[in-house]
């Protein structure tokens, strides 16, 4: 069997990002974009601010640690951090928000919903905080989970 030229390049593209990739996630991984999804989805599975592509975990998962947010330039694993590390468990008040142009998240009925949200005695926020800072990038921003 011969392979062409585009054939090859796309062989060792494929090889490099499945190399470099998260694969496969665990179960605390698998939980923590469950969680992105059902909290996340509604405002970024569309539109300029999208970072929920695919409905495969380990390709949203790698997306949010490879690629920057259009808004902070820093990465989306990062820009969500900053904003799901609200000041305690409970949800922050929708009248305070980090700064005059940036809101914690989520928005509206979900953040009440995500602060109530616990599994296994844990809150689902911090399940996402916590899987998302194993894997931060030194040179990015401290968001240290409080």
């Amino acid at each position: 069997m011969k392979i062409g030229a585009t054939g090859l390049i796309f062989v060792m593209v494929a090889a490099v990002a499945v190399g470099d990739s998260h694969y496969p996630l665990n179960a605390s991984e698998q939980l923590a974009v469950e969680k992105i999804r059902t909290y996340c989805q509604a405002c970024h599975g569309v539109g300029e601010l999208r970072f929920i592509y695919s409905e495969v975990d380990e390709e949203v998962w790698d997306y949010i640690h490879s690629q920057p947010s259009p808004k902070s330039k820093k990465l989306w694993a990062t820009a969500i951090a900053e904003v799901l590390n609200w000041p305690s468990e409970s949800a922050p008040p929708f009248s305070k928000p980090i700064s005059p142009d940036q809101d914690w998240m989520p928005k509206g009925i979900k953040r009440l919903q995500m602060a109530d949200d616990y599994v296994g005695g844990v809150s689902s926020r911090r399940i996402i905080l916590e899987n998302l800072k194993k894997h931060f990038n030194p040179d990015e921003p401290d968001t240290s989970v409080p």
